[in-house]
């Protein structure tokens, strides 16, 4: 899981730098609001799932995400 989210990561951000569980989406990586809803579209796309709006909150590091999608993908 945590290696394909860090890829979705960055094929979307084109990031070369390391990506860790602690890497923060805005700010680490430097992603807008927008960058991260359509970030949280590309998870969606990839497991298959919907993430609610209210849960975006969620999901500021990596190891966030992962956590959050282990959790509903489970």
């Amino acid at each position: 899981m945590y290696e394909k989210i860090t890829q979705i990561i960055r094929d979307y951000t084109g990031e070369e730098r390391p990506i860790n569980e602690e890497t923060n989406l805005v700010t680490d990586l430097g992603l807008s609001s927008f960058d991260v809803v359509s970030l949280i579209g590309e998870f969606e796309d990839a497991f298959g799932i919907e993430i609610p709006t209210e849960d975006i909150e969620e999901l500021e590091t990596v190891c966030g995400i992962v956590d959050y999608l282990e959790k509903i993908t489970a």
